[in-house]
């Protein structure tokens, strides 16, 4: 992921990239992991062409980010969500409730959307409205960010919905994250929402109201140049 970033600076790309991009920065390892045939021979780091069929693009699908927001013996549908909840759309999700028993059902044999059926209870869904339908689509990478068809012999449900994201357009169904990933990567408010995440890291602080001027002068400018990230940096640091 930080090569990935590397590339992005380097060659002055658009940072919608991060959402959905033909490119991956793989070594050797990495490429058998997506299941790339021809690709690095060693463990440098380099620029590989995404196959269309690969079912990889963008942050969102790299094994680091999967991974990351899964359990290490799960894919974890409710951390992949609040992570595009928080860091793609702006939102919120409350911590949860101590009086909440977290847990879902110990069904070993059971596909995880089906034990996930404790979460549309009506004092949970509350939340979970806003989590299970972005991170489900999801499905389709396990634990360790591996595309899979499958989960215990059954065909994994990839169906979704982009909910109460702030931005009509963007709300809706989906089939699969490919097609969650696609309709971000077309929003105005995930632009935003980056250009405010930027801010955040090169400022070092959060923003104000009286930062909205800068905010938006350094959106213009990220659009007006193509989404470069350079001309996006500039206008936030000087």
């Amino acid at each position: 992921t930080r090569h990935f970033f590397a590339e992005l600076l380097k060659n002055d790309l658009s940072a919608m990239n991060f959402i959905d991009s033909d490119f991956a920065m793989l070594n050797a390892p990495m490429a058998r992991h997506y299941g790339i045939e021809n690709g690095p021979r060693g463990n440098k780091f380099e620029r590989v062409a995404l196959p269309a069929d690969l079912s990889r693009g963008g942050l969102m699908t790299q094994a680091s980010v999967l991974l990351g927001n899964s359990t290490g013996e799960d894919s974890h549908p409710i951390l992949r969500a609040v992570w595009i909840r928080e860091r793609l759309l702006g939102g919120g999700i409350p911590d949860v409730p101590i009086t909440v028993d977290a847990q879902l059902p110990d069904e070993p044999n059971t596909p995880l959307r089906s034990r996930m059926r404790v979460t549309q209870e009506k004092y949970c869904w509350t939340c979970h409205e806003k989590m299970d339908p972005l991170g489900l689509p999801f499905e389709m990478y396990n634990h360790a960010g591996i595309y899979r068809l499958t989960e215990l012999d059954k065909p994994v449900d990839t169906s979704g919905e982009i909910i109460d994201s702030g931005d009509p357009s963007l709300d809706g169904p989906v089939k699969d994250a490919l097609d969650m990933i696609q309709k971000l990567s077309e929003s105005e408010r995930v632009e935003q929402v980056f250009v405010r995440h930027a801010f955040r890291f090169w400022m070092g602080r959060n923003e104000t109201l009286n930062d909205a001027p800068a905010l938006q002068a350094a959106h213009r400018a990220y659009r007006d140049n193509g989404g470069s990230m350079k001309a996006l940096i500039a206008s936030l640091v000087t």
